[in-house]
């Protein structure tokens, strides 16, 4: 039996109706809400039941017992038609671009594979959703009037630790003396450790600060990033597609590879001779007019030789 099958049968047993929900990077879920007079009603997803193999019956005890426990009886959501009272609940996620939204944000390079998607977060407990098309009308706001404040609001709430001391939050001081001082990973999330890849945006600029030799960003997952003060990402982005494919749930996945941060490059520009002088003219240099020690780092005499850095427009800026 496949799924959707599985889950109209079980929906049949329960009194629920069956939606496909997408969730981050496009993946689909399966859920049940039971019918009831409440104005709010949980969805109850079924996937893991079908993969268990729990039968039509026990996957339904099981949804009659989930929505016995998380049901309301009624609650007013009024409140959020006001736009006012809806900003400081807005919050800012970072999403791979997989991820289907209505409201959303491209980020600027190296991070130009994700987007930032405002939510509405802290509706019910843990619970909230994302900004529609249709809210913006219902506010009377623009998209970037809301993703504006769901970047600030989020940025009032970043961390950055050493993976030392989340160890140590998470496991107890025990763990302590098992991890070497010099560890050089950094987490960077939020104070709720929810959705917290999103700090790594406001925090770019203070961190090529603090570590200003350069550093590799580890898309962990949406929840936080890691930090590692290196110079290259050999073998990094190795490990980051072997844990997405080993340790994470698919909709908990942020990027493939690891996002380097390096300093920014000087540029030469030739000397400009005398009956040349004017500030609208820019000679390129070539790597041949240039002394041994201060040619490129991509000279390649196989290559190079007599050729100017015309060629090389991706390291070399006139």
């Amino acid at each position: 039996m496949k799924k959707m099958e599985y889950a109209m049968e079980v929906a049949k047993k329960v009194n629920g109706d069956v939606r496909e929900i997408e969730k981050a990077n496009g993946v689909k879920f399966i859920g049940i809400t039971v019918r009831s007079d409440s104005n709010i009603t949980p969805t109850i997803y079924i996937d893991q039941m079908y993969a268990d193999d729990l039968t039509i019956d026990e996957a339904a005890e099981k949804v009659k017992k989930i929505y016995e426990e998380r049901k309301i009886d009624h609650l007013d959501l009024n409140y959020l038609n006001d736009y006012e009272t809806v900003r400081p609940m807005l919050r800012a996620r970072l999403y791979n671009k997989k991820t289907r939204a209505e409201v959303y944000k491209k980020v600027q390079d190296p991070f130009d594979d994700l987007i930032i998607v405002p939510v509405v977060d802290g509706v019910i407990e843990n619970g909230s959703f994302r900004v529609q098309k249709s809210h913006l009308e219902m506010w009377g706001v623009t998209a970037d009037e809301v993703i504006s404040q769901a970047e600030k609001n989020s940025s009032e709430r970043c961390t950055l630790q050493t993976m030392k001391e989340v160890l140590v939050e998470m496991m107890g001081s025990s763990i302590a003396d098992e991890i070497p001082d010099d560890n050089i990973m950094y987490v960077i999330s939020n104070t709720e450790r929810m959705f917290g890849a999103f700090s790594v945006i406001p925090m770019l600029p203070e961190l090529k600060e603090k570590f200003p030799e350069g550093f590799a960003i580890i898309p962990s997952s949406v929840h936080e990033v890691l930090l590692v003060p290196v110079k290259d990402n050999e073998g990094l982005d190795d490990i980051i597609r072997n844990v997405n494919e080993t340790e994470l749930a698919a909709v908990d996945v942020l990027g493939d590879h690891a996002y380097m941060i390096l300093p920014d490059k000087k540029f030469i520009v030739k000397d400009i001779p005398d009956e040349y002088e004017d500030d609208s003219i820019k000679m390129p240099i070539t790597h041949d007019s240039l002394p041994t020690p201060e040619r490129c780092e991509n000279y390649d005499p196989n290559r190079c030789e007599a050729r100017d850095c015309w060629d090389c427009m991706d390291w070399l800026d006139f």
